[in-house]
Formats: C-alpha cells, sequence, structure tokens
C-alpha cells in the first residue's frame, strides 16, 4: 500500500514538471471587452520573477453566435534583452485585435543578458502550451492559434513554428497547434556570419554564445521545412539595416524548401517600428494582416475598445 501512494506521488510530481500548472482565470469571461493582467504561466518559487513569466490577455467578450473566437499569441522584441514595458506594442496589439473580436495574448519572458538562449523560446513555449491547455477558460478557439512576433519576437515564433523540440516538450506539434506566424520585422539567422552590423555580432554574442552548432540550431533559417505552419512576413524597406534583406532570405528559404503557404512583403515607407503600428485604418499593413488572419475589418475605433464603459482590468496575480 505504501508502495502504491509513493508510486502515486511521483507519478504527480512528474506530472507537474512536464505541463504548465499555473491556475485557471480568476473570474469568467463576460460579454464585455475583457483585460486579464498578469497571468502566471508556469509555477513559480522567487516572486520578482513572476513578471517576466506572465501574459496578458485582452478578450472582446463572448460572442452572440457562441463561437469562440481565434488567438493570437503576441511575442515583443527588443533583442532578447528588453521588456516590451517601454514601448508598450503589445498593449496596443492587444486593444486593435480585440476590438476585432480576436482574444490576444500579450506574452512576456526572462531576458538575456542574465538568462541566455533558449530562455527565452521556452518560456513563450511554456505559455502558448498552458494557453492550449487552458483555452475553454479563456473563451477562444485553440485550433486557430497564431503567433505574431516583431524583432527578436518574430525570431522566436518562427523558431517555435520550425523546430519542433520547444513544443514538443509538451507533447504539441507545432504544424498542428499553431495555425499560422506572423513575422515582422524579424531577425532568422544568428549564425557569427550573418550579424549585418557589429552591434549586431554583440548582442548575437550575449545572448546566444559563441558556440557555432549551438548559433546553428538558433537560426530560423536552418530549420525550413515545407511541413510548417503558414507563414506571412514583413518588413519595411526603411528598417534597420538587415532585417529586410534578412527577411527575404528567410522567406524565399521557405519557398526552396517546398513550404507552399508562404506570403512575404517588403513594405515601401516603412520602418522598424511602423511595420507593427497596425492603429489606424490608413495603416497599410493592417489589412494584410487582417487578410491572412482571414478576418474582416471593423471600421469603427480601430484603436481600442468599441464598448468602453463595460470593459474592466482584472490583475490575474491577484485576484487567484
Amino acid at each position: 500500500m505504501r508502495l502504491g501512494i509513493f508510486l502515486l506521488l511521483i507519478t504527480a510530481s512528474f506530472h507537474s514538471l512536464a505541463a504548465p500548472t499555473a491556475p485557471p482565470p480568476p473570474s469568467p469571461i463576460g460579454t464585455c471587452p475583457t483585460v486579464l493582467e498578469q497571468i502566471p504561466y508556469v509555477e513559480h518559487l522567487a516572486p520578482q520573477t513572476l513578471r517576466h513569466q506572465s501574459l496578458d490577455i485582452y478578450h472582446p467578450g463572448k460572442p452572440e453566435d457562441g463561437v469562440n473566437p481565434m488567438l493570437v499569441v503576441f511575442i515583443h522584441g527588443g533583442y532578447w534583452m528588453e521588456s516590451d514595458d517601454f514601448y508598450q506594442i503589445g498593449t496596443t496589439i492587444g486593444k486593435v485585435f480585440q476590438n476585432q473580436g480576436i482574444v490576444v495574448a500579450s506574452v512576456r519572458y526572462r531576458l538575456s543578458p542574465a538568462q541566455k538562449h533558449p530562455t527565452q523560446v521556452k518560456d513563450v513555449a511554456a505559455a502558448i502550451a498552458f494557453l492550449y491547455k487552458h483555452a475553454s477558460e479563456y473563451g477562444f478557439d485553440r485550433e486557430r492559434i497564431i503567433l505574431i512576433g516583431h524583432s527578436s519576437g518574430a525570431h522566436i515564433a518562427a523558431l517555435l513554428a520550425l523546430d519542433p523540440q520547444y513544443l514538443g516538450e509538451y507533447k504539441l506539434v507545432p504544424v498542428e497547434t499553431l495555425a499560422g506566424v506572423i513575422a515582422i520585422s524579424g531577425i532568422y539567422d544568428v549564425r557569427p556570419e550573418a550579424a549585418p552590423t557589429k552591434r549586431h555580432a554583440r548582442w548575437y554574442s550575449q545572448v546566444f554564445g559563441d558556440d557555432v552548432t549551438r548559433r546553428i540550431t538558433a537560426s530560423p533559417i536552418t530549420h525550413v521545412a515545407s511541413e510548417s505552419p503558414p507563414f506571412l512576413i514583413l518588413a519595411g524597406d526603411n528598417d534597420f539595416m538587415g532585417f529586410a534583406e534578412g527577411s527575404k532570405k528567410f522567406a524565399e528559404a521557405l519557398i526552396a524548401a517546398g513550404h507552399s503557404d508562404t506570403i512575404w512583403h517588403i513594405l515601401a515607407g516603412q520602418n522598424h517600428f511602423s511595420t507593427v503600428s497596425l492603429d489606424g485604418l490608413d495603416n497599410p499593413i493592417r489589412p494584410i494582416v487582417l487578410d491572412f488572419l482571414e478576418i474582416p475589418p471593423r471600421l469603427n475605433d480601430p484603436s481600442g475598445y468599441t464598448r468602453n464603459e463595460c470593459s474592466s482590468k482584472i490583475s490575474g496575480h491577484e485576484n487567484q
């Protein structure tokens, strides 16, 4: 009998390590737009790491037809070393797509150089696994999960989609779990010879180290394959040095590998930040993104909530 209890405890411990075990939402999703903040997607021992391994959910409210909306997972940039707290791009993305009837999860991750690669990719993989597990509680369709990554976030999104080891840790297969990837002004090759400037070379070394093999496996362009989720790859012709050319090379590598669902644009007059500024009806990138998502644009209040009077904010970690 004691042996049986011991084995049961061991099994329970194993499962607690094998999958994200953060709690479900603190309150049900209602009919109004809702923001759930700082939801931890893994268990924590140190409170100071809580924010870096948390996400915010922007929910448009339960649809009248009862059909759960798609989920967009936004992965911020910052050369793997900066949070999104200053730029607030995730907040803007959340509000824009929330207004389109889409659920958005803006994911944070632990930062380099304190945490080297692949910590950032593993953190986002854990967040996706958590969201996949709790889709019904958060009110979205887990068969329609789209990744949107900007800058180094596009590197993370592309690597998650193309290298199966990260989602595979949670028994998820990228081509089955991800309905698509939107990679905006991204970095897809971190091999030593690929750095466009000396500054980039230093940053790559800080994040990925100097082992050549590790740098190869960390480069999404080395994992291109025909059986991969659909890709929309965007960059501006006024982007930072090397980003437009790197995006073009990555898209061409996918196509050369037999990936038939690759769309790419180098957008005239756009820079590293305007490519991801999707608020505003006159933004030329917004319709391209919505078309990829197969979402007809709503022409009212493109920058945020349509029902401000009933929107609410609930802090995930304070209301559990």
